[in-house]
């Protein structure tokens, strides 16, 4: 007999939690998912920023007004949502959760023993959107995307300490700017992601025919990290979009000058000397 889904509610709307891939599934449209991984594991709850008419979080962007952001909510640990559910998954009892947070549970075992033994592949969190680190095949792919190629690294050099890329947020892909910009295009940021080495040092032995630990000293491995996001106002975009209104505006104004000067000049009334 299968279990009864758990439920959960959020703003009125009712979201099934799925300890199995990690997230909350709404139970009206079941494609709309937001992944425990994109949230802010405070280890006694979660915390994200909700947008009730979209009914998924809010991508989020650095603080650096140190405002509080306008629609935090608190979700519940999976253990509280679910603890019979995490208790059989993890070989613990229900009492047993109580002393422990997910983060805990999760990764009991340590990084090396998920990754070469379970398989796991590193996580990291692009604006509120979880990726695989797929180093050995030179790609970012975001998760319950399939629209998306994901986002290419292998140009990356492979011990780079990071890398920065323009992405747009909706469709999850790396976007080219122009060099002409006069404003700033919409739902695009910066981001700045580790290098392959700092993704998924494994992933990266494994892509050179290497033994599994051969970067394991020198880059420690790490299953889950956030890519540093910046809006485009705050990086060097908005000097170019800046410089590009100036040189518009000088171009208007010599357009302008230029007719006014070719425009017959009125005969003079009256005696000349």
């Amino acid at each position: 007999m299968n279990k009864k889904p758990i439920e959960y509610s959020l703003k009125g709307t009712t979201f099934y939690v799925d300890i199995d891939r990690r997230e909350l599934q709404e139970k009206e449209n079941p494609e709309n998912v937001i992944s425990f991984l994109a949230m802010n594991d405070k280890r006694t709850h979660y915390e994200m920023d909700y947008d009730p008419e979209e009914k998924n979080l809010i991508p989020s962007f650095p603080n650096f007004n140190d405002e509080p952001p306008g629609n935090l909510i608190l979700v519940p640990q999976m253990k509280d949502l679910d603890p019979e559910g995490m208790a059989r998954k993890y070989g613990k009892t229900v009492g047993e959760l109580a002393g422990c947070c997910d983060f805990e549970l999760m990764v009991n075992a340590s990084p090396e023993e998920m990754r070469i033994k379970r398989g796991m592949i590193p996580v990291i969190d692009i604006a509120g959107h979880p990726f695989f680190a797929e180093v050995r095949l030179g790609n970012l792919r975001p998760k319950d995307d399939f629209k998306t190629n994901g986002i290419d690294i292998s140009w990356v050099n492979p011990e780079a300490i990071h890398h920065t890329i323009f992405y747009h947020i909706p469709s999850h892909t790396e976007v080219d700017l122009p060099d002409n910009l006069t404003s700033y295009p919409d739902n695009v940021v910066m981001v700045i992601l580790p290098g392959p080495a700092r993704l998924d040092p494994v992933g990266l032995a494994r892509s050179r025919n290497e033994n599994d630990d051969r970067y394991l000293k020198e880059y420690p491995l790490v299953m889950y990290q956030k890519a540093i996001v910046v809006p485009l106002e705050r990086t060097y975009i908005a000097e170019v979009v800046k410089f590009n209104l100036g040189q518009l505006e000088l171009e208007r104004r010599l357009v302008k000058e230029k007719k006014q000067q070719q425009l017959p000049k009125k005969s003079r009334k009256g005696l000349r000397p």
